[in-house]
């Protein structure tokens, strides 16, 4: 199919940063030659109004009336990931914009999208922390400001859907990433068991019980499942 063909073509940046999605001649041919800073500007300025109109179609979709910071902030998280968040109907970032939701809820929704490669990297989580404090406080800047931070999760042998939680420390809010409630395994003496989803902790085993999300922990923080027989 299409989808099929599309996902497994070459992707690259080039100009201003947004991703590009090119067959291999195209891509080689941008590695050889470069780009020159006029056609940068006007790729710049192409992404830019495309994904302003992504942002105002979803807008006029939900009845949403965004200010100019959350507008910003959107199109500059659709300019770096792309619009497929709003594809998502049963996202959480689609439902969290939808509802009007603000403070824990709209920075756990901004975290998720800062995966690489399958994996979460400190660069895009810092970045999306970045977006949501414009979005929140019209802040402009480039950088995760000092009060906010994020963890990490690891499900020690279960499942999780999503692996990390945006947040503010100033607020300490409770931890919105839940694994399987439970899983199956095998006990001490061979035997297949089921084991209950007990909580997250700072340690793969031992280590401190984590119930809300606050200044006490380093960002970037993996907290673990533990499971109880």
């Amino acid at each position: 199919s299409f989808w099929d063909v599309y996902w497994h073509l070459p992707r690259e940046t080039r100009g201003y940063g947004p991703a590009f999605v090119g067959a291999l001649y195209t891509v080689k041919y941008y590695k050889e030659h470069g780009i020159t800073e006029e056609e940068a500007e006007e790729r710049l300025r192409y992404y830019a109004n495309r994904f302003g109109t992504v942002v105002n179609n979803f807008c006029n979709k939900h009845g949403i009336t965004m200010t100019q910071q959350q507008f910003d902030a959107m199109v500059c998280l659709s300019y770096n990931c792309g619009d497929a968040w709003v594809r998502e109907t049963d996202g959480v970032l689609y439902n969290a914009l939808a509802s009007g939701a603000t403070g824990a809820q709209l920075l756990y929704a901004f975290s998720l999208w800062s995966k690489s490669s399958s994996y979460n990297t400190k660069g895009l989580i810092e970045r999306r922390m970045a977006e949501g404090n414009l979005y929140l406080n019209g802040v402009y800047g480039t950088k995760m400001p000092d009060n906010y931070s994020y963890v990490l999760f690891d499900a020690n042998g279960g499942m999780v859907k999503y692996s990390v939680q945006g947040y503010c420390k100033d607020e300490p809010a409770t931890i919105l990433v839940e694994p399987a409630e439970s899983i199956t395994g095998t006990n001490s003496k061979g035997e297949t068991d089921t084991y209950t989803f007990d909580g997250w902790y700072t340690a793969i085993s031992g280590g401190s019980k984590v119930e809300l999300l606050d200044g006490s922990l380093p960002a970037g923080t993996t907290l673990y499942a533990h499971w109880n027989d």
